[in-house]
């Protein structure tokens, strides 16, 4: 069985440590981590053992940018598919020849009975 390290530095017995519960150790790099809450109320580890609950980025430096060790992802760059070219869609109205004919002999009515 592998040795515990001790989370906090405050060598009192497990019963009498006062130390808070959200100190921690990174798993990566085995550096003193702090599970604060952000303003979102999600979980985010910060640097060191401090004494607060909430994330302040005024104070608080998040171990997420610091942690060296932590074998992040890299990103591949989005290759954008070319356009598709689409053929011109022509389209035929096999109904205008007729309508145009019914035009043309409805104005040829009217005018005839103007006449």
């Amino acid at each position: 069985m592998p040795k515990k390290i001790p989370i906090c530095h405050c060598h009192k017995p497990g019963n009498l440590c006062d130390c808070p519960i959200n100190w921690a150790r990174c798993r990566h790099c085995q550096a003193d981590i702090t599970w604060t809450t952000t303003a979102n109320e999600k979980s985010m580890p910060v640097n060191g053992h401090i004494r607060a609950e909430h994330y302040d980025r005024t104070q608080h430096v998040s171990h997420f940018a610091t942690c060296a060790a932590r074998k992040r992802p890299v990103k591949e760059a989005k290759q954008t598919p070319p356009p598709v070219q689409h053929p011109k869609v022509v389209q035929l109205n096999i109904f205008a020849e007729t309508a145009i004919q019914d035009l043309h002999a409805l104005r040829a009515q009217q005018q005839g009975g103007l006449q």
